[in-house]
């Protein structure tokens, strides 16, 4: 019997969890098991053919001969035109730098090889985390890109993609039980800020159960002001003579992380020390052999991630104001999220003090750095349950025949016939929906048009599906015959197209994809202007 997985695919590093012989969670180590549980998600190739992974590729990262690709995730859902801004793209699809990335963390299976499988056995289901601001559009091609890579490029059982502030939250719940003894029941704020995005997820939390109430963030495709935006200013910012992504900037780069994190304790007392006492701020807080950085030279590089911050966290509140929503415990996950200064305009946002009870800092500081890896691994052995949502209300255009009493004749009234409707449970859609009346159909392969009315606000966009879609419907030359049409959504938040006619016969399409290709530009982030 395998391994039921969670993975925490992040921006800059990624994490691998599991349940382990004595029915404890792990975090899986690699390459070895001296390895890293921390695996930076990056991989570097070689002319003769070597593929190295994590903090191998790291470390030539500055070879010019070296193809070095990184922010893997956050480009995957581009465009192909966007996607030739970063160097690496122009040889390497990150499509197949994911599929090298994982194959050789999970599934490597020759005799030098560190994966999971040969470590520690085979796999029977993963569950994998992903921002959830990837949900927010329609338009948004991650998912379905990235189950397409486990799935068809791996071969791996793919359970669920999982939002990562949700796969947090079912560890938060799971961990203040077990080894706390406290029974959290109320709604967790989950303040998820890694390298590429800021999510903001406040959940419904009860035993062995965590449902998604509300969401926000920043980050949808490109990557958003957070720890590597913070980096990299911080690094071009100081050092002048170094241009981003070339061979200097990935030594800084990969030196500056190692620093962060053997010197975090440090950091963290520095910078409160120079908060606290403004003689104190010329002092070096972050070092690069013998160059250095104080307060001032941290502070200007995150103003604009305050901003950015600030800016979600403003939007997100008049949300959950509106619809009634209190805020009982709050929880940071994600690698930047334990840098001290995202920490305190998160907690002076929200007014918290010294002995909060809406905060523990004991919790926060003992299981964050897992929470996602860890949560994820809970779902997917059936530890704890968890509810999203879809936000979108998706269905087809069509048409009926309306007599016309004047004229005695019929005319086509086209009507918009909602399928999927915004803000329900997946769970609710996990079969097949069909809409109420069936259709006919005059040609094996119809024209279909389907709409989308974008978080469910009223404001419908029809587009016709593209032809690459191939639809082709059976049994058209019946007599007689008759189609319901309907959608579901799969734990990923993948909806699909689906026809089946009176004989019974079913098809069904993907729309990931489709619908980025389809519908691209309907993504409006915040409020709305008039």
């Amino acid at each position: 019997m395998g391994y039921k997985i969670g993975v925490d695919f992040g921006t800059t590093n990624s994490t691998v969890s599991f349940v382990n012989s004595s029915n404890v969670l792990e975090a899986f180590r690699y390459p070895g098991p001296e390895g890293y549980e921390y695996i930076p998600s990056c991989v570097a190739y070689e002319n003769n053919g070597a593929i190295h992974i994590g903090r191998a590729a790291l470390d030539i990262a500055a070879d010019p001969e070296v193809i070095f690709c990184n922010n893997l995730k956050m480009i995957l859902p581009l465009s192909d035109q966007d996607r030739l801004e970063y160097e690496w793209t122009k040889t390497k699809s990150p499509e197949s730098v994911i599929t090298d990335y994982f194959r050789n963390i999970l599934i490597l299976d020759d005799e030098d090889a560190s994966s999971f499988k040969s470590q520690k056995g085979e796999i029977d289901g993963i569950v994998l985390s992903v921002p959830h601001v990837w949900a927010k559009a329609i338009d948004h091609s991650g998912r379905s890109r990235l189950q397409d890579t486990i799935v068809d490029n791996l071969k791996l059982p793919l359970i669920q993609l999982i939002s990562e502030p949700v796969a947090a939250a079912a560890y938060y719940a799971y961990k203040l039980q077990q080894e706390h003894s406290k029974s959290f029941r109320g709604n967790l704020l989950v303040c998820d800020m890694g390298g590429g995005t800021f999510d903001i997820t406040l959940c419904r939390v009860t035993s062995g159960n965590v449902e998604e109430l509300y969401n926000d963030g920043n980050g949808k495709t490109a990557l958003g002001k957070a720890g590597v935006f913070f980096d990299r200013k911080l690094i071009l910012e100081k050092i002048k003579e170094i241009q981003e992504n070339d061979s200097k900037f990935y030594e800084a780069y990969n030196r500056l992380q190692d620093f962060k994190i053997n010197q975090h304790v440090n950091i963290t007392k520095s910078i409160i020390t120079a908060i606290e006492d403004p003689d104190q701020r010329n002092k070096p807080i972050l070092k690069l052999g013998a160059i250095r950085f104080d307060f001032q030279d941290i502070n200007t590089a995150f103003e604009e991630v305050e901003a950015g911050v600030n800016e979600v966290l403003q939007r997100f509140k008049s949300s959950i104001d509106e619809k009634g929503y209190a805020v009982d415990a709050i929880f940071f996950v994600g690698g930047f999220a334990q840098f001290y200064l995202v920490r305190e305009v998160i907690k002076k946002f929200w007014d918290i003090g010294q002995n909060d009870p809406r905060f523990i800092e004991k919790v926060n500081r003992e299981i964050a750095r897992y929470a996602i890896a860890y949560g994820a691994a809970l779902v997917a052995n059936d530890v704890i349950s968890v509810e999203e949502r879809y936000e979108h209300t998706v269905g087809i255009e069509g048409f009926r025949l309306e007599k016309k009493k004047e004229r005695k004749v019929y005319e086509q009234v086209r009507e918009l016939v909602p399928i999927i409707r915004g803000g329900r449970k997946l769970s609710e859609y996990e079969k097949i929906h069909f809409a109420a009346n069936p259709i006919k159909v005059y040609d094996e392969k119809p024209e279909v048009h389907i709409y989308v009315d974008k978080e469910s606000k009223g404001k419908p966009v029809v587009r016709k599906l593209p032809e690459t879609i191939g639809i082709s419907l059976p049994n058209v030359d019946m007599p007689g015959n008759q189609w319901k049409v309907g959608m579901r959504i799969n734990k990923s938040k993948i909806a699909y197209l689906v026809f089946k006619d009176l004989q019974g016969e079913t098809v069904e399409y993907e729309l990931g994809d489709i619908l980025r290709q389809t519908f691209s530009g309907l993504e409006i982030l915040g409020e709305e202007k008039p």
